[in-house]
């Protein structure tokens, strides 16, 4: 079953809970390093997500994530020009193998993204927007990634 990844700042978890509902309620199993700390309980964890297990090098289980997600969802925000690190690898390599979707948490200035990454489309998915245009945003995103699902899948199938 294909998912999708969720990139974002540890410290992003509640900017981004909006998000992960509405990509749930869509039917999206979710990719998510720590879903408890987000107020998911147990039985959420179980049916929703994919997550760093206990006892696992975190950062063998990203980059495996990065290889079998059908989609990788970049949320850019203004801890990315802290920690430019983690989400110019995440991205780059999400953009390398055709599974990027991108938005935006907070206001950031896209012309400050690393690699270029400024110069895609970029929604803006602040939970502080109207709530109308924010709906609209969403259902926006998450058919984005409906499309690129479909389009992984079908890769996956001719490749193999």
């Amino acid at each position: 079953m294909s998912f999708v990844l969720v990139s974002h700042a540890s410290q992003d978890k509640k900017a981004i809970r909006h998000i992960v509902d509405a990509l749930i309620a869509d039917g999206h199993k979710i990719w998510l390093d720590t879903p408890a700390d987000m107020d998911y309980g147990p039985e959420e964890v179980e049916a929703h997500f994919h997550r760093i297990h206990a006892g696992e090098p975190y950062r063998n289980e990203i980059d495996e994530a990065l290889r079998e997600a059908g989609a990788v969802l970049v949320c850019w925000s203004k801890q990315a020009k802290e920690d430019r690190t983690v989400w110019l690898a995440e991205a780059t390599v999400a953009r390398t193998l055709r599974k990027l979707i991108a938005c935006r948490i907070d206001d950031v200035d896209r012309t400050l993204l690393p690699d270029n990454h400024g110069a895609e489309e970029i929604p803006d998915l602040r939970r502080e927007r109207e709530p109308r245009e924010l709906r609209t945003a969403l259902a926006l995103i998450v058919a984005d990634i409906r499309r690129k699902l479909a389009t992984t899948r079908a890769t996956r199938l001719v490749a193999a």
